[in-house]
């Protein structure tokens, strides 16, 4: 399995994706293929190496035409809750006037966690479904708060910095 964080390094060729090569790790097509240089289409299937040993399989889907930043915040050593809202002095924080000053969190307790939307009017999202209360998260799990998107990955979160119309801060 895949024991550390691996950084794919991408471009864009022609308005489609496309890796590079990186001396960190191998792709190539399922057929064996290198695959750098190479436009991804929907439904390629991409086999990742690292230090000579096959890992992952990654399949290609296409989804929108658009590219989204995400802004990495780490969960390691954290034990108080991460808190999402309009107000400043949230951990994530939003101007808009959908979200609650403080409307959800995220709870870390040794290797578990849990999300929870704290009674807000609007709502939250994991995985598309509206959260009532608290939920445990799993790896990659996506939370929708009105022009926020998280990604839960274990021992820390991606957070989505550029799709909403709203300043979205991190305080770290």
């Amino acid at each position: 399995g895949l024991d550390r964080d691996v950084e794919l390094k991408m471009e864009v060729l022609d308005r489609k994706w496309a890796f590079l090569p990186s001396e960190e790790y191998e792709l190539r097509f399922q057929n064996g293929a290198s695959c750098y240089g190479s436009a991804l289409a929907d439904g390629d299937i991409i086999k990742l190496s690292l230090d000579g040993k096959y890992v992952i399989s990654m399949v290609v889907a296409l989804t929108d035409k658009y590219f989204s930043a995400y802004e990495k915040y780490s969960l390691k050593g954290i034990s108080r809750p991460v808190t999402i809202g309009a107000d400043a002095g949230n951990d994530i924080s939003c101007n808009s006037d959908l979200i609650a000053a403080r409307h959800a969190r995220i709870l870390i307790k040794g290797t578990d966690a849990r999300f929870e939307d704290m009674g807000s009017a609007n709502g939250s999202f994991v995985n598309n479904r509206r959260v009532e209360g608290s939920i445990p998260l799993s790896f990659g799990d996506r939370i929708d708060i009105y022009g926020i998107r998280v990604v839960f990955l274990g021992y820390m979160i991606a957070i989505n910095s550029n799709d909403s119309n709203n300043e979205i801060t991190i305080r770290r």
